[in-house]
């Protein structure tokens, strides 16, 4: 049987995304959200809008509990309060294939000692790898960390670039980090 969206299941999503937007919830918090909690988005055909209507205000009620509970604090919400493109673009780099606890952790534990690439810089390799110990591949990220910020200001003033091209030049940066760094960081959609 073929499934239709119905007018009241758009309103209401409209909405479940616009609180998303506004409470700047983390990407991956959002999947796991709605992998979770939006299962029927879609009615069978044959189903009333008034049904649909109802059961996507409950969708829309368990969103913005669940919000309340879980939602509290990510890793890139931290960093986005921030703006701060430094701690955006480690904490992303961090991140890969990593549990979120975990890179909030990290990106906490890392950024106690030394707020900016010439700071970090002369921290010694132990003292990051301790601090990034928790994340997965932390071998390869301690030398990224370490790369990343010598070539921030070597090459970039300790600055970090705003440009795709020259994010995904530095150690450890790839596409996805480049663009989260962009887009959290820079507002660069």
């Amino acid at each position: 049987m073929p499934l239709v969206l119905s007018n009241y299941s758009s309103v209401f999503t409209a909405r479940i995304f616009t609180d998303i937007t506004e409470h700047s919830y983390s990407p991956c918090t959002v999947n796991t959200l709605f992998r979770e909690h939006i299962q029927g988005m879609v009615m069978d055909k044959g189903e009333s809008n008034e049904q649909a209507h109802k059961r996507t205000q409950e969708i829309y009620k368990r969103l913005t509990a669940v919000g309340a509970k879980r939602w509290e604090s990510t890793a890139v919400q931290e960093t986005r309060d921030l703006h701060d493109p430094f701690r955006t673009v480690i904490s992303s780099m961090l991140s890969a294939r990593t549990r979120e606890e975990d890179t909030r952790r990290a990106t906490h534990n890392l950024f106690a000692p030394a707020q900016t690439p010439q700071e970090m810089l002369a921290l010694p390799d132990e003292q990051i790898e301790k601090a990034i110990r928790m994340t997965t591949y932390w071998e390869n990220k301690v030398r990224y960390v370490r790369g990343l910020c010598a070539q921030l200001v070597q090459e970039h003033h300790g600055e970090v670039p705003r440009t795709l091209d020259a994010l995904t030049a530095l150690p450890g940066v790839g596409w996805k980090t480049a663009t989260l760094t962009q887009w959290i960081a820079f507002g660069i959609a």
